[in-house]
């Protein structure tokens, strides 16, 4: 394979990543508010010692 060959199919592969990064990013959605943790919830998760 010639060198500048190398480089288009890093080029293509790349732009493929980038691609797909950017819709993972899209399809992300704030966490729902029923997971938040309460202030009082985070004493419960303290080791007992």
């Amino acid at each position: 394979m010639p060198n500048a060959d190398a480089y288009n199919i890093t080029m293509y592969l790349m732009a493929g990543f980038l691609l797909i990064g950017f819709f993972c990013n899209i399809f992300i959605r704030p966490v729902h508010e029923r997971h938040y943790m309460e202030r009082d919830d985070y004493g419960a998760m303290a080791p007992a010692e």
